[in-house]
């Protein structure tokens, strides 16, 4: 009986593989979001040049320019982990995960029923 709960307890595990990916992705999505909060408050700029006036002279009470980005870069930045988010779910679900709750710690181990 002691032979078995090794085996099922490393089922459990996830691969370490996936912890780097998430790892990754806690480095990346922010500078992802930062890079398009820039590309995107650049095109807003280009569209209405008031709100370039006002963002590159802000008076004294208002929002500069590196706030407005940073705001922008937060909201993007949950965007885009809503976003992995439902793909991993999709793709977790369309592995079977519904019917075999093992079936995320068994991705890139080679262990196959």
């Amino acid at each position: 009986m002691s032979s078995r709960r090794p085996h099922s307890r490393a089922l459990s595990q996830l691969h370490p593989i996936w912890r780097g990916i998430g790892c990754l992705l806690i480095i990346l999505i922010p500078l992802i979001a930062y890079g398009l909060a820039d590309f995107l408050l650049k095109y807003l700029m280009g569209q209405n040049p008031s709100l370039a006036s006002s963002l590159l002279h802000p008076l004294p009470g208002e929002l500069s320019q590196f706030q407005v980005q940073l705001g922008a870069t937060v909201v993007l930045s949950i965007l885009l982990y809503l976003v992995i988010s439902i793909l991993g779910s999709l793709l977790y679900s369309l592995l079977g995960g519904s019917r075999n709750a093992e079936v995320g710690s068994r991705i890139g181990t080679g262990f196959r029923r």
